[in-house]
């Protein structure tokens, strides 16, 4: 785990947003969301412009039918492994443009409490360490480490009625989400939030 965090550490600390990246994020999002996209730090920017840009790249390479032999190489230099995409490449396809905006808003919810890249390192190792028992502290930038999608889902809900998104968006970091819970009797999200959240935890 740790050298994963390493890399991810370095990048956060290098890898800044700029005018391109404004440019990107103004294409996807309306004014409201635009508007709500911009509450997070300059870090939690990049990091959802990553993730927003890299979904883009997987879908349109499962539209140029690529078959994903080798997995598909992350930013962080991970293989999110074809088994994760593969199954949901029409889901992929079909939800191209609310993904990308699930990207660049998953995350919106740590306006509630900034966690600078410090923060969010110390609060890694100590979860490590005290096998994630850190998450009873009633500390707000503990709480917010934790439960800051639940606060993105609070936020994105008064903007945003498309209970897929709102679901994704709430339990990107759920890694005990069902595969058998449908949403709008149409989709079984646990495939595609699996999908979403190796996304994430590459970049």
């Amino acid at each position: 785990m740790l050298p994963k965090r390493v890399r991810q550490f370095v990048m956060n600390l290098t890898d800044r947003i700029n005018e391109d990246d404004y440019e990107y994020v103004k294409s996807k999002l309306d004014d409201r969301e635009y508007e709500v996209f911009n509450t997070i730090s300059k870090s939690e920017q990049k990091h959802s412009v990553r993730v927003a840009r890299e979904i883009e790249c997987i879908i349109d390479e499962v539209e140029k039918g690529n078959d994903f032999e080798s997995g598909y190489t992350l930013t962080n230099g991970e293989i999110l492994d074809r088994d994760i995409i593969l199954p949901v490449c029409d889901e992929l396809v079909e939800n191209k443009a609310m993904l990308v905006k699930a990207g660049l808003l998953h995350d919106v919810g740590k306006s509630r409490q900034r966690i600078n890249i410090i923060d969010k390192s110390i609060i890694v190792i100590l979860n490590k360490l005290t096998s994630g028992k850190l998450r009873n502290i009633n500390l707000k930038k503990i709480q917010c480490y934790y439960n800051h999608s639940e606060y993105s889902y609070e936020i994105l809900k008064e903007i945003n009625e498309d209970n897929v998104f709102l679901e994704i968006v709430r339990n990107h970091h759920n890694e005990n989400y069902s595969s058998d819970t449908c949403v709008d009797k149409k989709y079984y999200l646990g495939n595609i939030i699996r999908f979403f959240q190796g996304v994430d935890d590459g970049n």
